[in-house]
């Protein structure tokens, strides 16, 4: 109504609008207005859109931050209790900490329900009824099965600490929306941010190093590798730590100790991953084959996180490059045309202070600078017979 109101007034005014873009932009305010009352309203009567949440809101931007942050530390704690069990079944809290965040996810589960979302024509829909309709065909099955606390329901029959861990492992599913955060997040920094570009790439390098660091710790100290196989990298360590007179520390809390055999494992992992500083062979033929996975690992994901780290720096090496080669233009051509010392530092600022990368190769030919034209010849006069 109001863009029709303004288009009416303007017709009332000398030079305004032409019929034709008048009839366009009624046309198009009309069809805004009956997309909104169709898509938003819905059959809602329009009274449910006040009891939605907004996507774009602060309330729902708010839950879902806590909740991504919930499921990096779920992401995180998860390997690590199922490599280091015998360690954090001693640690109360974290079990606590972990029925905190099945709560959290089903009460995220409730929110979704009264939450709007963007619809193929990108308009926001708050209609509740769309809203269940859209969410249960989407999202809700591996929502669902995330957070469907059937770890707590072993746990209560009396079932082994290592079946409630293991059956938890279905809350690695929410780690797509920290994927998809993750993928939006780095689609958003510039080409040439050298410190959003390292954070991003270091990223995938520490997840990749956390989930190995879990697993070789498996192979080395579980109870199963003990009992199957003679010789694991742990009992190779142990004489290695032995034979240069390495005692172990009497740690005084059970997170103490953890993190000592964690940064073993990482720095085990690391030096496999980036190949160098190999300490020891593998004693069986699982961590032979765990060698192997390092090696494919270190030409795809190691090669990946590091090429982007180099291709960043390089992106910062052209601008600087660049700007360079424009400065010592500048001064080539003030030497060329012998303009004095104080008038070639007033026009060097001249030049332009930003290129974009595909320019900065022929900046040197196209570079602009800002110098004083000379004054027009005087004019002569009209004389055609050409008499003196």
């Amino acid at each position: 109504m109001g863009s029709e109101m303004c288009i009416r007034d303007s017709s009332t005014t000398p030079g305004g609008l032409g019929d034709g873009l008048k009839r366009q932009l009624a046309a198009l305010a009309h069809d805004c207005a009956a997309v909104s009352a169709g898509a938003v309203g819905g059959a809602s009567g329009g009274g449910c859109c006040r009891r939605a949440l907004s996507l774009h809101g602060r309330a729902y931007r708010g839950v879902h931050v806590v909740f991504l942050w919930v499921v990096v530390f779920d992401a995180l704690a998860l390997p690590i209790q199922l490599a280091y069990l015998e360690l954090t079944s001693a640690m109360g809290w974290l079990l606590y900490a972990m029925i905190a965040a099945d709560v959290l996810y089903v009460a995220r589960i409730f929110v979704r329900f009264r939450t709007s979302y963007m619809n193929e024509q990108s308009v926001e829909v708050f209609d509740l009824r769309q809203i269940r309709t859209h969410y249960l065909a989407s999202d809700f099955t591996l929502d669902l099965l995330a957070s469907w606390p059937h770890d707590l329901l072993a746990l209560a029959l009396g079932a082994p600490l290592w079946v409630h861990t293991a059956l938890r492992c279905t809350r690695l599913l929410n780690v797509r929306y920290l994927f998809h955060a993750f993928v939006a997040w780095r689609a958003r920094l510039a080409d040439d941010d050298l410190l959003g570009g390292f954070a991003a790439n270091m990223a995938v390098i520490a997840l990749c190093c956390h989930a190995c660091a879990c697993a070789w710790r498996v192979m080395g100290y579980s109870q199963l590798a003990r009992e199957q196989l003679r010789v694991t990298w742990q009992r190779e360590f142990e004489v290695q730590a032995n034979r240069v007179g390495a005692t172990q520390a009497a740690y005084t809390s059970v997170e103490a100790a953890l993190v000592d055999g964690y940064l073993v494992s990482t720095l085990y992992v690391s030096s496999m991953l980036s190949t160098i500083g190999l300490s020891q062979l593998p004693a069986n033929f699982s961590e032979f084959a765990f060698f192997l996975v390092m090696m494919l690992l270190n030409t795809t994901v190691y090669a990946y996180a590091v090429g982007g780290i180099s291709g960043r720096v390089m992106k910062q090496d052209d601008g600087v490059v660049a700007k360079r080669g424009q400065l010592q233009l500048v001064f080539r051509y003030i030497a060329h045309i012998q303009v004095r010392a104080h008038n070639g530092r007033a026009h060097t600022p001249c030049l332009p202070a930003h290129t974009s990368r595909e320019e900065g190769a022929l900046a040197s030919h196209h570079a602009s600078i800002c110098l004083p034209l000379p004054p027009p010849p005087p004019s002569l006069p009209n004389n055609p017979t050409g008499a003196a």
